[in-house]
Order: structure tokens, then sequence, then C-alpha cells
């Protein structure tokens, strides 16, 4: 979608968090499933994808390029398995050891990776049913000069949340497990509406998929 010449629009998928909760479970469910490491983002949707793979694909159709933010090995067991499955889907795979610290550690370290960006959508990769229509009209609402811009659905603010390149020293700055809130009230929104109920829904169990 960019035009030569121009910043690119950097996707930042956050694939890092060690989601302990689905793992916890996942062992005292599925114990002779360890062929994913009780990882949930590898653990398989209804369509035989992986929870990843979805929140990517819907990324990955509103921006330039996908950065995937994922932990390393010392971190997860699965890091390796979930950034392969990554790489084949087009994203540029960033170990982030800081990550452990909280999720702001994680964009802090995507937006250092792609400095010269016009901006960046974030998206958490435990969020499978966010639609591609969704992230492109929050890309759209970038592009036409918001500061920082966020889905909402039934009066709910979701994901992905985009950011324009003003908000780039503070996003340098992120660290702890808040990740971007504290710009959501530093800068001013815009609010995009969208019937997409996906810019909400996470996975913390294994029942959340089904």
């Amino acid at each position: 979608m960019n035009t030569a010449g121009h910043p690119p629009l950097v996707g930042l998928l956050l694939a890092a968090g060690r989601g302990s909760r689905f793992s916890a479970a996942a062992v005292e469910s599925e114990r002779d499933r360890a062929d994913w490491g009780h990882c949930k983002l590898l653990a398989q949707m209804a369509n035989g994808d992986p929870v990843c793979v979805a929140s990517a694909r819907a990324l990955a159709a509103s921006v330039d390029r996908v950065i995937a933010l994922i932990p390393s090995i010392d971190d997860a067991p699965w890091a390796d398995g979930l950034g392969a499955v990554l790489a084949i889907q087009g994203c540029i795979v960033l170990p982030c050891p800081s990550a452990r610290l909280g999720m702001g550690h994680s964009i802090a370290a995507g937006v250092m990776a792609s400095s010269a960006a016009a901006g960046w959508l974030v998206l958490p990769a435990d969020m499978p049913w966010v639609s591609i229509d969704s992230c492109h009209k929050v890309a759209d609402t970038l592009a036409m000069g918001a500061t920082i811009a966020a889905p909402v659905y039934q009066d709910r603010r979701g994901h992905p949340v985009g950011f324009s390149r003003d908000c780039r020293a503070d996003l340098l700055k992120l660290e702890g497990d808040h990740g971007a809130r504290s710009l959501l009230l530093s800068y001013p929104v815009t609010e995009v509406p969208v019937e997409d109920a996906g810019v909400l829904r996470d996975i913390d169990l294994p029942t959340d998929l089904e």
C-alpha cells in the first residue's frame, strides 16, 4: 500500500506474551496435545489456522510490513516454532528478551526497529477475530491525519490501535505491562466506529477458541 518514497505504515504484532493462564488450562485439559507446546498463539482455530496466523493476516492487509514481537527462546520453549510460523506469513520476526517485563517493552522494541515509519498499527496476536475491514479503517484514519486512531464497537475501544509518527518519542519510552495506555490519555484519540466484535475479543483460555 506504500507509494515509493513515502515512509511505510508498520504493523506491530504483539506475540511475546507467555499466555500462562492458557498454558495452565491446556496442560490440565489436553495433556496429550503437546505438539504446539500449549502456546495459545499456535493453538488451532476452528478453520485449522493457528491463532497468530489469523491475527497476522488481518494486520498485514492494511500495512506495508508487519513486525512480530516474540519472546526469546530462553523465556518460551515454543518461541522458535512461533517465529517460524509468523515468518511464513511474511512477518519480520523480532525476538524481544525484555518482553518478560511487559507489553510496553515489546511496543518500544518494535518502534525502535522501524523508526522511519509513518505510523504503527498495534495488534495483540491473540485477537484472531479482528476483521481486515476494521484494520483498514484504522489505517485510513491515520492516513487522514489522526494522531491516534482506535476502533470502537458498541461504545468500547478495541484493537488495533494506530499511532502516528507524532507519538514516536513516547512510544519508545514505553515499559511495563500497561502497553500504550498512557498515550491514549495524553494525545487526542480519533474513534473509528466499526461493526466488528472482533476488535474486543481475545483468547485467554482454551475454551475461548470455541
